[in-house]
Formats: structure tokens, sequence, C-alpha cells
């Protein structure tokens, strides 16, 4: 999958999540704040059901009380809750200068058992199904 094809993807889940606060009353009712660790995860298994399966998840020191999560797919960076922190809503590219200015804490591959548990999280796949309804292709 290339990078436009990426940020079509990215673009679309996030319209779903604009859609979707607006009807739970969860953790995510206050989206994009707050939320990247469960949008990272979800992002994730989308990206994953659509055959990638070079996945990454970053997490990084923001300032000293905040922390953000976001995802690599096949080298590029792609954040779709950076608005939290005035970036753009959809980040979508192998080079995000606000991104590499980040103190990473984590950078690890997504693969093996840590799939596994996610793929099984029904909350998180409920979630997803909701989110590609609200946001058709």
């Amino acid at each position: 999958m290339d990078t436009a094809a990426i940020e079509c993807h990215a673009a679309r889940l996030r319209r779903g999540l604009e859609l979707f606060k607006g009807e739970t009353d969860s953790s995510l009712s206050s989206f994009p704040n707050d939320c990247c660790d469960f949008v990272t995860w979800v992002c994730l298994l989308h990206f994953h059901a659509n055959g990638l399966t070079n996945l990454r998840g970053l997490r990084a020191q923001v300032s000293a009380s905040d922390k953000h999560r976001w995802l690599e797919v096949n080298g590029q960076t792609v954040d779709i809750t950076a608005d939290q922190f005035e970036q753009p809503a959809v980040i979508v590219g192998p080079d995000s200068a606000w991104h590499k200015s980040l103190v990473l804490i984590e950078n690890k591959a997504i693969e093996g058992e840590q799939l596994e548990r996610l793929k099984r999280m029904e909350f998180s796949n409920s979630v997803l199904a909701r989110l590609l309804e609200l946001a058709p292709v």
C-alpha cells in the first residue's frame, strides 16, 4: 500500500471517529484529546486487516505531563490524533518534523502475541466496525 492509500485509510478512520464521538459517552467522546492509545490500536487493527504487516507502535514524551502514541505503517508516520497538540488532524508521511522532535520512549513492532491480543479485544473491533460504517469509502 502506497502513501496515498495509507492517507485515504487514515482520513477515513479520522472521519469515522469525528462522527462516532457524538454517539458515545466513552473516553472517545473527548476525541482527539486523551485517546491516542486506543485510537492507535484501532488504526493498527484496520491496517492489519487490510494486509499490512510492517506496523510499529511509537510513544513519546510531548511535555512533562503529556505522552503521545501513533503508528508507523510501512515506514510512514500515521497519526490521526496529533491535533490535540496543535498539529494537523491527519499526519501521514515519512518525515514528520513534529514527531521527529519528540523524545521517543517506545518504538516496537506490533506482531505475534501482541497483535493477536489486540485482535481479540471485542470493544476495539466493534468500534472499528462502527467507524467504517460511519465513514464509508
